[in-house]
């Protein structure tokens, strides 16, 4: 087997996979298999496999962004699950976006620069679209987000 195997939810690496770890101490820790990290969350005696489950590890790149009301309430009320962006920071799975509201300064009165209303809130890449395909201009990218 050269790697674990599984689902979404959890994941099944045989005991070979896992050499030196008791059954009986090891549910709960920590194991890196093909660089990602996972918690073993039990063990199947009747298989000789450890159930795994992803773990959620810091964001890759935090970016701070700014967003314009009424898209920023549509994101905050969890309405909005995407983003449209300049390709212009290497958006990546697991990053974090810090999302914060901005009031342009096309908005305001004449020469007041934009503001930020001090209303943030904060989101987790979980896929990237690159642009130059499927309608997405080139140089930009659509990113799907959660909670």
């Amino acid at each position: 087997m050269n790697g674990p195997t599984g689902g979404h939810r959890f994941t099944r690496a045989t005991a070979e996979l896992l050499p030196g770890l008791n059954p009986r101490t090891a549910i709960g820790s920590s194991v890196t298999i093909e660089g990602r990290k996972y918690q073993i969350t039990g063990y199947d005696k009747s298989t000789d496999q450890y159930l795994l489950s992803p773990t959620v590890e810091e964001p890759s790149q935090v970016h701070d962004l700014k967003c314009w009301p009424p898209y920023w309430d549509q994101i905050n009320q969890g309405r909005k699950t995407f983003e449209i962006r300049r390709d212009d920071r290497g958006f990546r799975v697991g990053d974090l976006l810090v999302l914060r509201e901005w009031i342009p300064d096309e908005w305001l009165e004449k020469d007041v620069p934009g503001e930020f209303t001090g209303r943030v809130c904060y989101r987790v890449v979980t896929s990237v679209l690159i642009g130059g395909k499927f309608g997405l201009a080139e140089g930009y990218v659509a990113l799907s987000l959660a909670i």
